[in-house]
């Protein structure tokens, strides 16, 4: 499990990084906590784009990470709710509107 810290009001994960395969193949995560509720530095291919964590909660079994995947409109074909949990079961769930997908790590 990752050390909680605090650098705002709000109790968030140290830093991590994973790997998820996704739609248009694998993509990277990389947590940095910051001032508000930290953020995800995002790799896909050659493209960077920072996705803003907008709830940050411990849950029974780790970390739930949600908000939205700004900028990858150009990939994905829209920018969709996502919620990154890890801990026991680690995925990342998006959803636009009632259509909802999950991807993991590779195996």
């Amino acid at each position: 499990m990752i050390d909680p810290i605090r650098t705002s009001s709000v109790e968030q994960p140290g830093p991590f990084q994973v790997t998820f395969e996704g739609p248009t193949g694998p993509y990277r995560l990389s947590f940095q906590p910051d001032h508000d509720e930290g953020h995800f530095d995002v790799a896909v291919g050659d493209q960077t784009i920072v996705w803003h964590v907008e709830v940050c909660e411990r849950t029974a079994t780790g970390w739930s990470l949600g908000g939205m995947t700004r900028g990858m409109k150009g990939l994905w074909g829209d920018d969709y709710w996502f919620e990154v949990l890890f801990g026991e079961g680690m995925r990342a769930e998006f959803s636009l509107q009632g259509l909802a997908r999950t991807d993991f790590p590779p195996p």
